[in-house]
């Protein structure tokens, strides 16, 4: 090779490397100097060719040269498969989830909420550069699983400190620009994905921008109920803000002073009573119904509430006794009373998709639910949940004697259809009344512990809760299992299982290099 050749060869390769440094200081092609080395680049190149170019050719007619190039050519070509192979794994990514409870897989809530978006989902979320690169991993990774089942769902990030007028219009007054922060945005609504940045709040996030209307539920007091903003193990806080976070607004209501039923009251829920409901507030209820209204009803067995009185009006029967069953007792580890509810409906909305999960829901004190034996025709009973076989009824909860004859028991139902029209009242009389004789439907449980926050956790008890309001409130599409949490799993071993593992830890690291160093000694020898 000529010195000239050489010299241009070093010329272009400087070039080349300036080229590239320009480029990354400036942020890209910002400026037409650019063009400067990288047409010094492009001539100095194309001189160095032409001037040794009999050099090149002998050297690419020696034998060596073509075994080199061989190899080079299959080298290139294995770089160019697995450079593919990423490529087109990062561009189509797909994930199996092998987990036993499916903890990386959306649950049926989400599935069914991104399959029915008919216009894009936007994401946004606003960081601060590279401090908050761990929390932008964490979004990426929460919302890998939902782009991953709808093109639909898109992510987008935003540098709050890059693009500060956007951010100001989104977070506005809130002053959080101290951590990231995400929105989700659909047809022009906009809410905002609360903290941690799971599946769960994902999921409510989505409901809440995707909800053309907002369903009310009022919760009836002045008997003794629970408290819907109490977090002790009595109040049902954790129930009132899986509703809110569900879409739903939720109020009280109090027919003793109010004594009339709002007109925006899509479902009244009744949750344990304690005392007496007034003759006056069942009409008000009943007449309600009538109208197609729609009642939640959760009472416990061993109270003066006489939901009994209630229940009849629509054909269940509130036998308030209690259902026990001894053997499930001493699994539990609960109280004399606590029950599991096991045997689902499997076609009603509510419960068939617990059918097939391995779960229960979780009951204290609950009250057999059956139906009047003359239940009007016009009215249809489902049972919900039955108890096991096992169980057995008493009548008080005091020298407990467990009896021959054990059988399931219904601890929820629902019923649904149309009532008689009041005294003196006929259909025919009044033909074009807007709201006379709806259908309606009610769903009574036997109990109202497993909304209160000591159990609302357990099983299925939130699921339960959550399906039953929804199938009320006509949203069939928001009954399902909720977003799993993760069940922790611990793995115990035993002294000699761990003197095992330390052997065969420094054994089989031994073999290998014993091995190796054999194999490198004889070819060296050879």
């Amino acid at each position: 090779m000529s010195k000239l050749a050489k010299v241009l060869w070093l010329v272009s390769g400087l070039s080349l490397a300036a080229l590239v440094t320009i480029r990354y200081i400036l942020g890209g092609w910002t400026t037409d100097w650019l063009f400067l080395p990288l047409g010094l680049f492009g001539i100095c190149f194309l001189g160095a060719l032409v001037i040794d170019y009999k050099f090149y050719l002998e050297f690419l007619t020696l034998k060596t040269t073509k075994h080199g190039m061989n190899m080079g050519a299959m080298i290139i070509l294995v770089i160019v498969f697995f450079v593919s192979i990423n490529y087109f794994g990062k561009k189509y990514s797909k994930t199996w989830d092998l987990t036993e409870e499916k903890l990386h897989s959306l649950s049926d809530q989400s599935l069914n909420l991104i399959k029915n978006l008919d216009q894009n989902i936007q994401f946004i979320a606003f960081y601060r550069g590279a401090e908050d690169e761990e929390e932008k991993q964490q979004v990426k990774n929460a919302l890998n699983s939902f782009k991953e089942n709808s093109s639909k769902v898109n992510l987008r990030f935003v540098n709050s400190y890059v693009e500060n007028e956007l951010a100001e219009s989104y977070l506005g007054n809130i002053q959080e620009k101290n951590k990231l922060v995400l929105f989700a945005e659909y047809k022009g609504k906009r809410v905002r994905v609360e903290e941690p940045f799971s599946e769960q709040n994902i999921t409510s996030s989505m409901i809440k921008v995707t909800r053309e209307g907002q369903k009310t539920v009022y919760f009836l007091t002045g008997h003794g109920e629970r408290e819907i903003k109490s977090e002790e193990s009595e109040g049902i806080a954790l129930f009132k803000q899986r509703l809110e976070e569900s879409s739903y607004i939720v109020k009280e209501l109090s027919l003793i002073t109010g004594q009339v039923i709002p007109t925006d009251a899509d479902i009244i829920a009744i949750v344990g009573p304690t005392l007496q409901i007034l003759e006056g507030e069942r009409e008000l209820l009943k007449d309600y119904l009538r109208k197609g209204g729609r009642l939640f009803i959760a009472a416990d067995p061993g109270e003066k509430h006489d939901i009994s009185l209630l229940t009849k009006i629509f054909g269940v029967e509130f036998r308030n006794n209690y259902i026990l069953d001894v053997g499930l007792n001493r699994l539990m580890g609960r109280g004399v009373a606590g029950i599991l509810g096991i045997d689902f409906d499997r076609d009603s909305e509510i419960t068939k998709k617990f059918i097939g999960q391995r779960g229960f829901t979780v009951f204290d004190k609950v009250s057999e639910l059956t139906e009047d034996p003359n239940l009007d025709p016009n009215l249809k009973i489902t049972s919900l949940i039955r108890s096991a076989k096992t169980s057995f009824i008493v009548n008080e909860l005091k020298n407990i004697k467990k009896p021959e004859v054990q059988d399931s028991h219904v601890l929820a139902m629902l019923v649904e259809g149309k009532l008689p029209p009041a005294k003196g009242e006929s259909s025919k009389d009044k033909p074009n009344t807007e709201n006379a004789n709806k259908e309606f439907a009610a769903i009574v449980f036997g109990d109202s512990d497993f909304v209160a926050q000591k159990d609302i956790i357990n099983g299925f008890n939130i699921d339960l809760a959550l399906n039953a309001i929804s199938f009320l409130a006509k949203e069939t599409d928001l009954i399902s299992i909720q977003p799993k949490a993760p069940k922790g799993t611990q793995m115990t071993l035993t002294s000699t299982k761990m003197n095992v593992m330390v052997v065969l830890g420094l054994l089989i690291p031994l073999i290998f290099m014993v091995m190796s160093g054999t194999m490198w000694f004889r070819r060296r020898s050879a």
